[in-house]
Order: C-alpha cells, then structure tokens, then sequence
C-alpha cells in the first residue's frame, strides 16, 4: 500500500502514514521512508521536482507569460495601478486595465479576459508566472488552470 500510495499521488511520508493509520495500520514515516527508499522512490520533494528558472527560462520561454503590476501617480495625487502580462518569449506586452482600487475579483475579470484574447489568437501558453501579490489569489490561478496554463509563483522577494 506504500508503493501504491507513492505512486498514484504526490504524497510524502508523513501523508502515507496517516492515511495508513486511517485504514487501521500501523507504521511510522522513518519504515515508510525506508520502504520507498528500498523501491528507489525518492522523497516527495525530489518526486516531481520543479524545473529550475534557468530552465524554464531558455527551454520554455515561448510558453512562458508573466504578469504584473505596476504604479503611476498622478497629478492629482492618486495612484493607478496598471495589470499587464508580458509573453516571455517574444515580449509582447498585454495591457489588461488600469484600476484606482486592484482587488481579487478584478484580477480575476482580467484574467478570464486575456484567455478569451488568447484563445481568440489561437496563442498556446503552458505557464504563467507572477508574484506573491495578495490581489493575485487561487482563483485567479483556478482561471489560467482551466485552460491547462500552470502558476508559478515567483520566490518570496524575488
């Protein structure tokens, strides 16, 4: 049940031994370690490793679209902020909207937008990325998911 547990999910040991523990068995994580180890399993983290930057940067830059935000303060003293997303690979720049108040619902409308846009272009993309930016939530990934465009989130002070 070890190895079948591995296999079909992305679990790491501590999972395993839980829902083992669950179905009325008793093991500890260091046996379940020791079992995948056996099989030639690697640790969860080392399962499905993510790509490096450098990586995903020179292999997959015509796949690749960023997002982001930036400001502009008027004369008026308020601040906009622009969403746009750039395509890595050939740099074309997607202005999304400018807003005096970013929230996540409107993030979210941008989103649903530029895959309209982009399907409308027929334009595949496998991955998005953008920051830790609180107005960028789940669902605003959930959007570019459901087109099979995966989130990556950069690194805390990236």
């Amino acid at each position: 049940m070890v190895l079948q547990f591995a296999r079909e999910n992305d679990w790491g040991q501590t999972k395993i031994e839980g829902e083992l523990k669950k179905l009325g068995y008793t093991i500890s994580d260091n046996t379940v370690g020791n079992v995948l180890k056996r099989h030639g399993i690697p640790p969860q983290p080392e399962r499905y490793p993510s790509p490096s930057w450098i990586h995903l940067m020179t292999h997959y830059k015509e796949q690749l679209i960023a997002c982001d935000f930036f400001t502009v303060d008027t004369l008026f003293l308020k601040t906009i902020y622009v969403l746009f997303f750039i395509e890595v690979g050939s740099r074309r720049v997607h202005y999304a909207g400018c807003t005096t108040n970013p929230n996540g619902n409107w993030t979210i409308q941008q989103a649903r937008q530029l895959v309209w846009q982009l399907n409308d272009e027929d334009r595949d993309f496998r991955f998005i990325i953008h920051d830790r930016d609180s107005n960028i939530t789940k669902a605003f990934d959930t959007v570019f998911q459901s087109e099979c465009i995966k989130a990556i989130k950069t690194p805390v002070s990236a």
